[in-house]
């Protein structure tokens, strides 16, 4: 196991001339097969552009990965009233998600030995820490509501699994323990819940919520097709997620659905895979990565939580 290091890191030169390059982009928008009315947060033909519930707390900035045609990666802030991007720190190479005060930066990033840890970065000092260091993979990390602990998932133990790391104390709790593989595990807005996804087989997977105390499990999603890559509405309320029951496999769209695992309307339609969808705090938008365009980062633009705007 490697030491838990810290580390002051510069930010990469192309990463900030692409940033200032893209100051004054234009926002474009369009409507998808589903009617809804989209907005193309991060989208450009040179590079794949991607986030994971990255949103700052106030909505008023979201991190956005990258990665060039020559393999270069970053990650940027990008301000969603003037548009402008900044480098957010150089470690980061796959997005970045915020804690419930703004102030520090949570993420999986990668490794000399090709491998990805938790880290914790100070926004104030650039300052970077990494959690419980491990040889195998951990990655998709997010806070609770109250930014204590960090919900992640890991192969320590030979499977994927969902673990519970308290910043306090420092206890790792392991909250599930199957053969399956398990990820994308995301807290409910009380904190009293972790919705994620399981793979029960090649190319069908669940969505599961766990009971952080009791440690009970309830199966939301039990269909053979991909239901996948859960967020919660902002009043705990519905779920937006990943399924493409009406598309191919491993190409799903957007749907919203209630606790007990109901469709109550869909977000996109959409040939090809759309996936990673959140609302904002104030449930104004859903945002999602979609590879239609070469891959980018859109929001959907709501009349509520379960309605769209149309055209």
């Amino acid at each position: 196991m490697r030491s838990v290091a810290t580390s002051i890191l510069v930010l990469s030169i192309s990463a900030v001339n692409w940033a200032e390059n893209q100051s004054n982009q234009t926002i474009q928008s369009s409507v998808d097969p589903s009617g809804c009315k989209l907005e193309h947060i991060a989208v450009a033909q040179d590079r794949s552009q991607f986030q994971n519930d990255s949103l700052l707390p106030d909505g008023s900035g979201i991190a956005i990965g990258w990665e060039d045609g020559e393999g270069r990666r970053g990650t940027d802030l990008l301000d969603l009233t003037t548009w402008k991007r900044a480098p957010l720190h150089s470690a980061l190479d796959n997005s970045a998600t915020f804690s419930p005060d703004g102030n520090w930066i949570v993420n999986a990033v990668s490794t000399p030995d090709n491998n990805t840890d938790i880290a914790l970065i100070n926004r104030s000092t650039g300052e970077l820490s990494y959690i419980l260091a491990h040889e195998a993979w951990d990655w998709l990390p997010s806070f609770s509501p109250d930014g204590k602990q960090i919900v992640f998932n890991s192969y320590r133990t030979g499977n994927s699994d969902v673990y519970l790391y308290t910043l306090a104390s420092g206890k790792l709790q392991r909250i599930t323990n199957s053969p399956t593989y398990e990820a994308h595990a995301k807290f409910s807005p009380d904190g009293r819940y972790i919705m994620y996804h399981e793979q029960v087989d090649g190319a069908d997977f669940n969505i599961n919520v766990v009971n952080v105390e009791t440690g009970t499990v309830r199966e939301i999603t039990s269909s053979p097709r991909e239901e996948s890559y859960a967020s919660w509405s902002p009043d705990g309320r519905y779920i937006v997620f990943a399924n493409d029951q009406h598309q191919e496999p491993g190409k799903p769209d957007i749907f919203i659905m209630d606790l007990d695992g109901n469709i109550v309307s869909r977000v996109t339609d959409h040939p090809e895979k759309d996936a990673y969808p959140f609302w904002s705090s104030d449930g104004r938008y859903i945002y999602f990565n979609s590879y239609r365009g070469g891959g980018g980062v859109y929001r959907a633009m709501m009349t509520d939580l379960i309605r769209c705007k149309t055209s």
